[in-house]
């Protein structure tokens, strides 16, 4: 994700005029760190949604999040807990492919747009 980071705000600065660079940069970074925080907020919330629904209990739940394993259904909660797990990364695998695919399309099109301009 860092090596990204260079890339990415080198193609934005490039279409900023240069008296705004520092202005476009300090926006450019509250947006990212703000996209963080949401998206670390959207994993959570999903993560512990799925453990919810597979433990049938939201208080329990929230004790399995937070490490705290009861000794009678130490399994139970560790098998919901790793499905849960496995199951939030998927749906982030799947959204990563997405937006890649859609990146790609975006790029060919761009790319044949300017080809015939």
């Amino acid at each position: 994700m860092g090596a990204s980071f260079g890339i990415t705000d080198g193609q934005a600065m490039a279409l900023v005029p240069a008296d705004s660079v520092g202005m476009a940069a300090g926006f450019l970074n509250t947006l990212r760190g703000a996209a963080e925080a949401m998206v670390i907020a959207a994993f959570g919330a999903a993560l512990l949604g799925l453990l919810g629904s597979r433990l049938g209990d939201e208080e329990q739940a929230a004790s399995v999040s937070a490490g705290q394993l009861s000794d009678a259904s130490r399994h139970i909660e560790l098998a919901a807990l790793t499905w849960s797990w496995r199951m939030t990364q998927l749906g982030i695998s799947l959204l990563c492919l997405l937006l890649s695919i859609t990146a790609v399309v975006l790029i060919r099109h761009h790319g044949s747009r300017r080809k015939t301009v």
